[in-house]
Formats: structure tokens, C-alpha cells, sequence
């Protein structure tokens, strides 16, 4: 049997072979759905292209667009690698450069779908 199907079972029951009577039997019986497992937790790996005169990069992170991004870390070089990241589920970031100057405004919001 599969999971979350129905099985239907229809059966002639001949109750004594010499008298002309019968009952039909059915069955039916119904499977429990599959549990859903938990995603497995994957990395997510960011790259951009250098600022100029850039001394690092802040990453941040949201679970929702409409949610305040929370720094998640730091880089020295054009990359960044987040985990563990919960499956089956979108995650947005942005990243900053920081100067001498300070930190830039954020960058375009990157959605991550993860499956």
C-alpha cells in the first residue's frame, strides 16, 4: 500500500453453492499520510563583485521580506557561505560594504528559495 491512498475491496461471497443467494463483500481501507520529515538544512554560498576601496562586507539575513535583516556575518573577500540554512523555506539577504568612510547602504535583496 501506498501513502494516503484508499483501497477499495469488493468481493461476491457465495454463501452455499447450491442455493442461489450471495452477499457482497467490501472492504475499504485507508492509508495514513506519509509524515513529512524535516528538510535537510543546506548551505547557501553568496558572491558579488568587489567595491572599491572595500576593508569588509556585512551579510545580512531575513526570514520574510517585510522582516528586519539581522547581520549574520562578516567577509574580507566577495563571498560568504550560510549555514545551516532550514529547508524548505525563502531566505532573503543583502550585503554592505564597509570603508574607512563606514558602511554602504544595503544592496538589492537576493531571495533564496530552498528546497
Amino acid at each position: 500500500m501506498g501513502w494516503g491512498w484508499q483501497y477499495n475491496w469488493n468481493s461476491l461471497v457465495r454463501r452455499f453453492p447450491h442455493i442461489a443467494t450471495s452477499l457482497l463483500l467490501s472492504l475499504s481501507a485507508c492509508t495514513k499520510a506519509k509524515p513529512i520529515e524535516p528538510a535537510a538544512p543546506r548551505t547557501v554560498v553568496l558572491t558579488w563583485h568587489a567595491s572599491p576601496d572595500t576593508i569588509s562586507y556585512n551579510i545580512y539575513r531575513a526570514s520574510a521580506p517585510s522582516n528586519e535583516y539581522r547581520k549574520i556575518g562578516v567577509s574580507n573577500d566577495t563571498s560568504y557561505s550560510d549555514a545551516p540554512v532550514p529547508g524548505r523555506s525563502s531566505v532573503f539577504y543583502t550585503v554592505t560594504s564597509v570603508n574607512k568612510n563606514g558602511e554602504s547602504e544595503p544592496s538589492k535583496r537576493l531571495v533564496v528559495s530552498i528546497p
